[in-house]
């Protein structure tokens, strides 16, 4: 054989099945293993697949079949930067335990672990060779794979080109494979459509650890319980252990937790959310990933969702590797779609079967990509969509649909609106007005002796509306249109209406509600204004006092509200989510301290970016899952208004001084964006359209507080404008395209 160098792996040819309750495929090398054909991603009921057991030269290790996961959570709420999230996976095969030494010496040639020979003896009763394999770094881990799969007459997955040729793996020596930092390796590639064997992904590596159960640990919940499953800590004896000897997960996987933390295919980075079907991490990070800690490990460190990354020459004594094999249904060519934005403006999403692809995608022949196009905000729109650069004819739509019948390049290019409206809702001498570019129109009321009161202006498809309140003797919750009309006109008492959203088709009202029976804070259906739906997200109980929902954003699957609970005279912000089809969670965010800038609002505004919300509410704070993180704006006394924008959040209100500013948050990392007003004013929304932000506020003018609203260009130039000649607040602010 071409690749019999070093001590390389001696092979033989057999083929058996066998039966052991569940179908097992036994394979030695170099015959490819069989066994029924598991099911690829994308729906229906997969077919149970066998496991398979490989030999190399008298070494048996098995893999374990991993049926197709569609749209399951990983992840876990106790672990920052890994809450539950969704992840689908196409069927494979992962390595029942850790790559042992002697699995790793027959097929490299050498031993480089740090755990053998004097003053590093095995546990009496241990065998030696059958530790795990460590001190390997990350370019010995997939050159392993490739040579194990040459050995096993399989395809090799990686690809590593250095000097303009491609690395032959059959004749690479182990000398060779690099120990200091390498471009060439670590621009490694992985030709998805092989069959051999691989690195596990972060995503199928969390899957198979957590053995069909939500366990915090591979193998159990309960941390006394943790010692019968993982070689951890101070119950590891400060050294590694033959592979099999604790208690494996529901899976049959041993030492997911513990032992030895184990190489993954993908860069380190923040995961997005939702989470890409067969996601495969970042282009770029930090590190590579390693997961599952090791025998030196806390017991935190070895739960099954904890992420950590090493650099990839990290060739450390608590680091192993264990094995995966793609399930291939075989028969099906795939073809290389890859696709794109050119130049900015928004995002694409591409799905197949219903289940996301990311570029470059292997995508099997004749099957229908769906990609949709999302514009950063309305003030973009789909100019074309081209495929190898050419145009496609008659496409300017946000979907495109393309059937695989070749390699593709398929991107998406927006354009700026130049032409569109502007939308302030006002509040002025108790009367309320909606300003579209301007001019102003009154909102209507019951009486005109009654008071009304505005929050805030929302376009939802192609309607306007402004969400707000009147009072006669009680205060009631009113939904105006653009043209002044009442929309939505509740009947109950003390209750409010904060904040309007679209979600699956529904109009959706935050704000406070009093039923005759029950008060507290609220999300109402108002699809059918005529019949209105309550769904309470928290009824006061002493000591609380007061609570309502300020501000609403949804995204797919979700409607998150944030709001605040008085007890006396202290306000504590909390966030509420309510999933489609689940009941209502909650998160508190912390106390909202007054300041000597404080405008007597409370929540102001809450967004989504990067699967993460957040929330202003003179803070400002990140919130993922249940990890609640209050960012440091620099210089800010109060938060004011928050929104979206692009890859960041930008967040509005005063500064020390009292100017008026906006600031950019990236993560949990803020800085000055700009400057918007050095007089003694207020800004209570904020929103992008194009390039352009848009805020709405006051400004005090002779004498007066008066209602205003500023728009930012790109530049940075500021332009204001002064709404009337009374006194009065601009409490929302929405653009649409004409």
């Amino acid at each position: 054989m071409k690749h019999k160098k070093r001590g390389a792996a001696l092979v033989t040819a057999a083929l058996i099945a066998l039966t052991l309750g569940a179908a097992l495929v036994f394979t030695a090398c170099p015959n490819n293993a069989g066994g029924s054909g598991g099911g690829s991603g994308g729906g229906g009921t997969p077919t149970p697949s066998a496991d398979k057991i490989y030999t190399v030269d008298g070494v048996r290790f098995k893999m374990k079949s991993i049926n197709v996961v569609n749209s399951k959570n990983i992840g876990h709420p106790d672990v920052s930067g890994n809450t539950p999230h969704a992840v689908s996976l196409s069927a494979y095969f992962i390595g029942e335990t850790e790559v042992t030494q002697e699995l790793w010496e027959k097929v490299m040639g050498t031993n480089p672990s740090h755990f053998q020979g004097a003053g590093m003896l095995p546990e009496s009763g241990e065998t030696q060779k059958k530790r795990p394999v460590e001190q390997v770094n990350w370019y010995h881990a997939i050159a392993f794979c490739n040579k194990l799969s040459i050995a096993c007459n399989l395809e090799p997955c990686y690809m590593v080109t250095a000097g303009g040729n491609q690395i032959d793996f059959s004749t690479l020596e182990y000398s060779a494979i690099p120990t200091t930092n390498n471009t060439d390796w670590n621009n490694a590639a992985w030709d998805t459509g092989k069959n051999g064997f691989r690195l596990p992904t972060e995503a199928e590596w969390e899957w198979a650890a957590m053995g069909g159960t939500e366990d915090k640990w591979a193998g159990t919940d309960t941390e006394s319980e943790l010692i019968n499953y993982a070689w951890y800590g101070v119950h590891s004896g400060s050294k590694t252990h033959e592979v099999k000897k604790k208690q494996p997960n529901g899976y049959g996987l041993y030492d997911m937790s513990g032992n030895v933390f184990e190489w993954c295919w993908d860069r380190f980075g923040p995961l997005p959310n939702p989470l890409p079907a067969d996601y495969s991490g970042h282009a770029s990070g930090s590190g590579q990933v390693v997961r599952g800690g090791g025998w030196y490990s806390s017991s935190s460190l070895v739960a099954r969702a904890f992420r950590s990354s090493s650099a990839s020459i990290a060739g450390d004594n608590n680091i192993g590797l264990r094995l995966v094999l793609s399930n291939k249904a075989g028969g099906t060519p795939t073809l290389t779609v890859r696709f794109g934005v050119n130049g900015t403006g928004g995002t694409i999403k591409a799905e197949v079967d219903g289940s996301e692809i990311i570029s470059p995608a292997q995508v099997e022949k004749n099957k229908t990509i769906v990609f949709t196009a999302r514009p950063e905000n309305a003030g973009y729109v789909v100019e074309k969509w081209t495929k190898g650069g050419s145009p496609i004819a008659g496409e300017t739509a946000t979907v495109y649909t393309h059937t695989v019948t070749a390699d593709a390049n398929i991107a998406v290019h927006f354009k700026t609106v130049t032409a569109y409206d502007i939308y302030v809702s006002v509040t002025s001498n108790y009367k309320a007005y909606v300003y579209k570019n301007g001019s102003p129109t009154a909102l209507s009321a019951q009486s005109p002796a009654n008071y009304l009161n505005c929050s805030t202006v929302k376009a939802l498809g192609t309607q306007v509306y402004i969400a707000g309140r009147e009072e006669d003797s009680i205060i009631k919750p009113r939904v105006w249109k653009a043209d002044g009309s009442r929309h939505w006109s509740g009947t109950n008492g003390r209750s409010s209406a904060y904040d309007i959203a679209l979600h699956n088709g529904k109009t959706l009202v935050a704000g406070r509600t009093y039923d005759g029976t029950d008060a507290g804070a609220s999300i109402t259906d108002i699809s059918d204004p005529a019949h209105p739906a309550v769904t309470f997200l928290y009824k006061i109980t002493p000591p609380v006092t007061g609570a309502a929902a300020q501000a609403l954003c949804s995204e797919s699957g979700k409607v998150y509200a944030a709001g605040y609970k008085q007890n006396g005279s202290t306000q504590t912000a909390f966030l509420w989510t309510l999933p489609d089809g689940g009941t209502v969670s909650e998160v508190e965010l912390g106390i909202m301290q007054a300041s000597a800038h404080d405008t007597g609002h409370s929540i102001a505004g809450v967004c989504i970016q990067g699967g993460s919300v957040y929330v202003a509410g003179k803070k400002l704070w990140k919130v993922d899952g249940t990890t609640v993180t209050e960012i440091n704006v620099p210089d800010a006394a109060i938060i004011t208004a928050v929104c979206a924008h692009g890859t960041a959040v930008y967040a509005a209100g005063k500064k020390m001084n009292a100017d008026l500013a906006v600031w950019k948050i990236e993560g949990v990392s803020a800085s000055l964006y700009t400057t918007v007003s050095a007089n003694n004013s207020n800004i209570y929304a904020l929103c992008a359209f194009g390039s352009t932000f848009f805020a709405a506020g006051t400004i005090y003018d002779g004498g007066l507080y008066k209602p205003a609203w500023w728009s930012i260009a790109d530049d940075l130039t500021v332009t204001e404008h002064i709404l009337g000649t009374d006194s009065g607040a601009a409490y929302g602010i929405c653009v649409t395209p004409q």
